[in-house]
């Protein structure tokens, strides 16, 4: 096991109830099947409850990467999931009854034009609400 003092805590994405806190560790390895033995990072993130659940994420890079920016890579995810989760909720992705490829082609294009449009009016709305004294 990681001794205790390899494990950081790192928010790696604000969530719908603040900042996702979790206890990340970088364990350097070596890459012993690849032609040129290149370095590897494994990221491991526990969960600050008690059940203390691990996820793993091999790293692939030329060199060595600081833990925060790893952590920072992996907190993407959340967004990237939610983009075609809300698609689905919001716009009707999902709901698609057609037998040929140009009418599925159509209905996702025409979904995702729409999705595009909603998340730019938002953003547009959320700055014109703000208060003068908070925009930077």
């Amino acid at each position: 096991m990681h001794p205790a003092r390899a494990w950081e805590t790192y928010s790696c994405a604000d969530g719908s109830k603040g900042p996702r806190l979790y206890d990340w560790a970088l364990v350097d390895t070596i890459d012993l099947a690849g032609p040129d033995n290149r370095p590897q990072q494994i990221l491991i993130r526990r969960s600050r409850t008690r059940k203390k659940e691990l996820a793993f994420f091999l790293t692939h890079s030329p060199r060595p990467v600081p833990l925060a920016t790893l952590v920072t890579v992996a907190g993407r995810r959340w967004g990237i999931e939610e983009c075609p989760q809300s698609g689905k909720n919001e716009i009707g992705l999902d709901h698609y009854q057609v037998r040929l490829y140009h009418a599925w082609y159509r209905h996702i294009t025409l979904a995702m034009l729409a999705h595009a449009w909603l998340a730019v009016t938002a953003r547009r709305t959320t700055r014109k609400t703000r208060h003068p004294s908070d925009r930077r």
